[in-house]
């Protein structure tokens, strides 16, 4: 009996560790089928595209660059919307909140926001970030075959990634995580992936609620051979109002 209990015993821990290699492996075809070491040694870029909101088209343009810093500055009615994270923390500016001020970000914007300027992406480095990633088996999504991914972050969101079995990028994501309280899931379909300079990259990304769409970034051209300061991803200081002339 010790010895069935043996064997049965390594059986589990084999099968284990097999299928930790394998989320390993898909994830190591993934990066090569991105282009993820190009992505690193590039460092930095900027995408320039549209947001569409039923018959508008709002001008977009987002900066990225490694490790953590992101801002997307969107043009609307003549006014600027922006969104940044400067590595640490984030802030935004949005006249249409009533305000052209620079205003810190709470801790929950915070933290969806670690995951928008994560340059090398939520499974770049996952363990040393503390994430947990585990695969949960293969669908049918669309006529493809697909890997589903569960990664676990360290505040709880849960975010459940479909990736093509065949061309290994990402086709959609699952977001379960809470908004002011409420938990939320945001579905968001990713499609039209493009290379440039070697780097793959999707060109249409539609993030969906409850069934409704919330946003729908089309991207038009990105451009890794850029030299972005840090300073522009530092929220701006305000000067007292008495000192302001």
């Amino acid at each position: 009996m010790k010895t069935v209990k043996f064997i049965a015993i390594l059986l589990v821990f084999f099968s284990a560790q097999m299928f930790a290699q394998s989320v390993d492996e898909i994830l190591q075809k993934h990066f090569e089928a991105i282009g993820q070491k190009k992505l690193l040694e590039k460092g930095q870029f900027v995408a320039k595209g549209k947001v569409i909101r039923g018959q508008m088209e709002i001008p977009y343009t987002s900066y990225h660059k490694k490790p953590m810093k992101f801002k997307s500055v969107a043009v609307f009615q003549g006014m600027e919307i922006v969104q940044a994270f400067d590595g640490k923390n984030g802030w935004t500016i949005n006249p249409f909140a009533g305000s052209n001020k620079p205003e810190p970000m709470t801790e929950e914007q915070n933290e969806k926001m670690k995951i928008q300027a994560d340059f090398g992406g939520l499974f770049h480095n996952y363990k040393e970030k503390g994430y947990k990633v585990n695969l949960l088996g293969k669908e049918t999504m669309d006529d493809a075959d697909v890997y589903v991914i569960q990664l676990i972050r360290p505040n709880g969101d849960d975010i459940k990634v479909y990736m093509d079995a065949e061309n290994y990028v990402i086709l959609k994501t699952k977001f379960k995580t809470k908004v002011r309280g409420v938990e939320q899931e945001f579905e968001t379909y990713l499609s039209n992936y493009k290379s440039v300079d070697g780097i793959v990259d999707p060109f249409d990304i539609e993030t969906k609620l409850k069934g409704n769409t919330v946003s729908h970034i089309v991207i038009d051209s990105i451009d890794y051979n850029v030299d972005l300061p840090d300073s522009i991803f530092v929220m701006p200081e305000q000067k007292p109002e008495k000192d302001k002339k």
